[in-house]
């Protein structure tokens, strides 16, 4: 829906690497998130003390405050993605309801 939305909304201008953080900046989502955070090294290093230790209480602090962060960064895709989605189903929706009127 978004392609749709961009396409007929944008005049096909492809956001920034055509890539979720590009629609984001299209729509003014800012996800609080530093530049650069690898999602994936938090998750081999929370593996890696799961694998050492079965409890929370016991995992290094710097990978759990890791590990908030990554939290973070999804519950912000979330947000992303709802406000990118009600933006382009209102778009379309005003641009049909344009052409109908015509």
């Amino acid at each position: 829906m978004a392609e749709t939305w961009r396409n007929k909304c944008h005049g096909r201008h492809k956001p920034e690497g055509n890539t979720l953080k590009g629609y984001f900046k299209l729509i003014d989502h800012d996800t609080g998130i530093e530049e650069g955070f690898e999602m994936t090294s938090v998750l081999k290093l929370m593996d890696k003390e799961l694998d050492k230790t079965k409890r929370w209480r016991n995992i290094d602090k710097h990978v759990k405050s890791q590990w908030v962060t990554l939290l973070e960064y999804n519950y912000q895709d979330c947000k992303g993605l709802r406000k990118l989605t009600v933006k382009a189903a209102n778009g379309l929706a005003a641009k049909l309801k344009g052409r109908s009127q015509r």
